[in-house]
């Protein structure tokens, strides 16, 4: 029991691979947050950051 709550899941089976609104959302909320606090001088631009094009073709790819 101790070992499931507080041992480490060597699979990454907690990791979400998926890059949708809410995460891009997230990183522009960061972003404004940076810039407003002074940790950044020039906002982020998230959607050339994020490189989505992997999954763009896998949507073209089951159609």
């Amino acid at each position: 029991m101790f070992r499931k709550a507080y041992g480490f899941d060597d699979t990454f089976a907690f990791l979400d691979s998926d890059i949708d609104s809410g995460v891009t959302d997230k990183l522009n909320y960061l972003s404004d947050f940076m810039l407003e606090n002074g940790y950044i001088s020039k906002a982020i631009d998230v959607d050339s950051f994020v490189d989505k094009s992997y999954y763009e073709k896998l949507k073209t790819s089951e159609q």
